[in-house]
């Protein structure tokens, strides 16, 4: 007697259990598997300097908040000076090098981005933690 012999013609249930008691080697399609990914960038608290917590990027350096702001403000300067000097020039090649360096742009103010919501996050739960944080 098998397991699939088991389960009676009539029952509305057999739909959805003749997955599981279906012999080995008979299944056609696999599930596929959900990537793990991380969802959250973790910060590092900093109780001297509230405002300022170190953030630990997925594919950044770790630094903190208002380094990461100096940078994008200074790449953003960088990248506006890049982008006149190629249109007087008209340069691809400078176009490209500004588009390899937006994509660091991007992740920066990504970083900052998070690092805000998870200080907003953090002050309306209180605690120690919360204690010198603005309302933002």
């Amino acid at each position: 007697m098998r397991l699939y012999d088991l389960l009676e013609d009539g029952d509305t249930s057999a739909g959805s259990m003749a997955v599981a008691v279906m012999p080995i080697g008979t299944m056609q399609r696999r599930i596929p598997r959900k990537k793990k990914t991380i969802k959250e960038t973790p910060i590092q608290p900093n109780l001297d300097e509230p405002t300022n917590p170190d953030i630990y990027g997925t594919k950044a350096n770790p630094s903190n908040l208002n380094s990461r702001r100096l940078r994008a403000m200074g790449q953003l300067k960088e990248l506006s000076k890049r982008a006149e000097s190629a249109e007087q020039h008209n340069s691809l090649e400078m176009w490209e090098s500004i588009v390899a360096d937006f994509k660091e742009l991007t992740m920066n103010i990504g970083e900052i981005d998070h690092a805000i919501h998870e200080l907003r996050a953090l002050r309306k739960r209180g605690g120690m933690y919360s204690r010198g944080i603005p309302k933002l």
